[in-house]
């Protein structure tokens, strides 16, 4: 006679969320997978920093004394020139979304992730979610350069938070033009010429560098 062990086994069952909970979650994932690329390719991080801090410390030290005495009394060039490059460097960045979806788009990868059970809007709020975190971290730098440079925050630490979440929300904003230009010409390197073309005039003709009523 013999004895016949039973094994029970459980089995666990996933249950995805649902509605809202979804999207926030699928997002999520999928801005962590932009996320981690950026420590992967440490070039792209090193120029995305060097070039605000040029323009930094080229118009400061280059062109602020000629163009500073165009400015009212008690008014410094970098305490001008920090908020504006800030905007500046940030609408740059969002070139970024352009050449990443496309090379996703191009490379297949969009079409694995349709393949996937995710959100269908997660992919592109992942992207923007990522995107929104590394132009927090661009803004963060860039004031801490403008510090060293003179730059100060004459309403407080409060107003200046402020600043940096205007300006974030605003390069937000426009990584969603850039996602549109991704999407449409899903070649990396005409995403990149189609992000910056027309971005590069209008940065020069508003009143990054210069005050506007010193213009003609």
């Amino acid at each position: 006679m013999s004895d016949t062990a039973t094994v029970s086994t459980e089995t666990a069952t996933y249950r995805r969320p649902s509605g809202l909970n979804a999207i926030y979650q699928d997002s999520r994932v999928i801005a962590w997978r932009n996320l981690v690329h950026l420590p992967r390719t440490p070039q792209l991080v090193i120029f995305t920093l060097i070039q605000p801090i040029m323009f930094v410390l080229l118009f400061t030290y280059v062109f602020g004394g000629a163009i500073g005495k165009a400015l009212p009394p008690g008014v410094s060039y970098a305490q001008f020139l920090i908020p504006g490059i800030m905007v500046q460097t940030l609408v740059f960045g969002t070139s970024a979304t352009a050449v990443g979806l496309a090379e996703d788009l191009q490379n297949g990868i969009i079409d694995r992730f349709r393949s996937l059970p995710i959100s269908r809007s997660a992919v592109l709020n992942g992207r923007i979610l990522a995107d929104m975190i590394r132009l927090t971290a661009v803004a963060t730098v860039l004031v801490v350069i403008g510090y060293v440079v003179g730059f100060r925050f004459q309403g407080g630490l409060g107003l200046g938070l402020l600043m940096i979440l205007v300006a974030v929300a605003f390069g937000t904003s426009m990584c969603w033009i850039m996602t549109n230009i991704g999407m449409r010409v899903k070649d990396a390197e005409t995403a990149q010429t189609a992000g910056f073309v027309w971005l590069f005039p209008l940065t020069f003709i508003s009143s990054v560098f210069t005050p506007v009523y010193t213009m003609p």
